[in-house]
């Protein structure tokens, strides 16, 4: 019912039918070929070692047992890794959002001197590799004492050059009249950018969020040097020094771990993913 639907839309678009139902059929191909290994991997989380390894494979355990779950929470602390994820990652979430999109609006509407070349900084600083910045920014949390602590693992990463100049493209999108009828009204710069700027820029806010949550949840390099205490591990880590320390973990434990590092993020897409295909309401009444 609902591919007829799909495709009595895409006739009335002018699409011929056997077009729409190739793109559709392809399309269908590769959402099964994507969740192959998700499946697996759920499945496998639950399996015993034996069928783990078992060829040919077993799709489904005969019988469903939580042995991985119970291995990998004897071997780390899986729930304060979880917690250390979790805590850096909203850290992350809101220091990128906010300062990428202050400066963003900086960038866009408020005409200052070196804007360019502030721009121009920001744009190279994108062709640097992040790893070359490492040693300084270890350096200076050194000095100011953050080595093995949260905050130093989140300190870094709360700004970015590639927020900036995606909040100032989303800025330059907005019409100068908004900014300048807020001045008239006695605004300064930032009551405008945080009362009338910033919420028409909510699914840019939420995209780059969520981009922000995926690449500091997956960060392995940067917290395995600023940390040295198992106390401030990460989620990732915590499986990247089990699987270093332990050559003989079986497949459901090492599953389980993936599963339990997948779930939140799967979780975060699910309730803010919509709101990246809204559009901004403003812009298309302009």
């Amino acid at each position: 019912m609902l591919l007829k639907r799909i495709l009595m839309k895409d006739s009335a678009a002018k699409t011929p039918l056997w077009v729409a139902l190739g793109i559709h059929i392809f399309l269908i191909i590769g959402v099964i070929f994507s969740f192959f290994p998700i499946f697996y991997l759920v499945t496998t989380a639950f399996k015993t070692n034996a069928e783990a390894i078992s060829i040919p494979p077993t799709w489904v355990p005969s019988k469903f047992t939580l042995d991985g779950f119970t291995d990998l929470f004897t071997q780390i602390p899986i729930f304060i890794m979880l917690y250390n994820s979790v805590f850096t990652t909203i850290l992350v979430i809101f220091g990128q959002v906010f300062f990428s999109a202050l400066a963003g609006f900086s960038l866009a509407k408020i005409d200052f001197p070196c804007r360019k070349i502030i721009l121009a900084i920001c744009l190279a600083i994108l062709m640097i590799p992040s790893q070359i910045y490492y040693i300084p920014q270890y350096l200076l949390l050194q000095k100011i004492g953050l080595t093995n602590t949260l905050l130093g693992i989140a300190l870094p990463g709360m700004v970015s050059a590639f927020g900036t100049f995606l909040f100032r493209q989303a800025f330059l999108v907005l019409p100068n009249s908004l900014y300048e009828a807020a001045l008239l009204d006695g605004c300064n710069p930032f009551r405008i950018f945080w009362s009338v700027m910033f919420p028409l820029v909510k699914p840019t806010c939420v995209a780059f969020g969520i981009l922000a949550a995926l690449y500091n949840w997956n960060a392995l390099l940067w917290p395995l040097i600023v940390n040295t205490s198992q106390s401030k591990y990460t989620l990732s880590v915590g499986i990247a020094t089990l699987l270093g320390t332990n050559t003989n973990i079986s497949y459901p434990t090492l599953m389980a771990s993936a599963l339990i590092a997948l779930v939140p993020m799967i979780t975060l897409f699910l309730i803010f993913g919509k709101h990246i295909l809204e559009n901004n309401s403003y812009l298309g009444d302009k």
